[in-house]
């Protein structure tokens, strides 16, 4: 089990821990399947993997199980899941021409949360640039809610590929805290995009700590802002975040 706690050695064994029966099961429901499930009690497990068989299941006490946690209380049941197994290679059935581009989120609660609302708002592909927080950081996981394998997922992208990564016709916004209308890239309110003018948007997410990085600013065509009221310094990423993409949905579903 240690294995999954290092980047390194999840990389060398394609393995990555789920702990919790609901988000074991929020991981089989978006397609895939743990390779195996260590867990304490049986109660943990007979509402999980119904008909499965192929699946290797260990009983351990409850004791080794808290040793293999990092979180306070273990919730008695892990599934280690083969990352290459959780990947989808095709965008998920029905999802909407948006792409999200992360820049420097490093938070691991921030990065959940976009995943997760990016699975929730129906989006194609989320590609997370150098500095990110790993993919696969157990908090990561724990607040995606099973995200990861509801979208196509590209890690580690320097900023010199991430076009390649990109349709042809794609407008890229960014989401900005900052209301300076100095800077190069033009600052519109985000209600006021024409998102549906674009045969494909990507929206990039900057970090709370160091905000948009000249590179990203460079790739967008405009900074998109949510206005607050006096005195607030500024939203939490993924609160802005869910509210622009959820803006553009409305968009981009407007009469169908």
């Amino acid at each position: 089990m240690l294995l999954t706690k290092s980047k390194k050695m999840r990389e060398k064994h394609n393995l990555v821990a789920v702990e919790g029966k609901r988000l074991i099961q929020d991981f089989i429901d978006a397609g895939a399947t743990p390779k195996m499930i260590f867990f304490s009690r049986q109660q943990d497990i007979k509402s999980i993997c119904t008909g499965q068989n192929h699946i290797e299941f260990h009983r351990v006490p409850y004791k080794q199980l808290s040793l293999w946690t990092d979180v306070a209380t273990s919730q008695g049941v892990i599934g280690l899941f083969e990352i290459s197994n959780i990947l989808r290679q095709t965008p998920a059935e029905n999802s909407l021409p948006i792409t999200i581009i992360c820049d420097n989120v490093r938070d691991p609660g921030n990065m959940g949360s976009v995943l997760r609302i990016a699975a929730a708002a129906g989006c194609e592909k989320v590609i997370l640039t150098k500095g990110c927080v790993d993919l696969w950081d157990s908090k990561v996981l724990r607040t995606a809610a099973g995200a990861h394998g509801r979208l196509q997922l590209i890690e580690d992208l320097s900023w010199e590929v991430v076009p390649e990564h990109l349709p042809d016709g794609c407008v890229t916004f960014a989401a900005d805290s900052s209301q300076l209308q100095s800077h190069v890239t033009p600052l519109l309110y985000y209600n006021k995009a024409e998102f549906h003018l674009a045969s494909h948007i990507a929206l990039i997410v900057g970090g709370e700590t160091h905000g948009l990085s000249s590179s990203a600013l460079a790739l967008a065509s405009a900074r998109l802002h949510v206005p607050i009221s006096a005195g607030v310094d500024s939203l939490n990423t993924a609160v802005a975040f869910a509210i622009i993409v959820f803006e553009a949905r409305r968009h981009l579903t407007a009469g169908t």
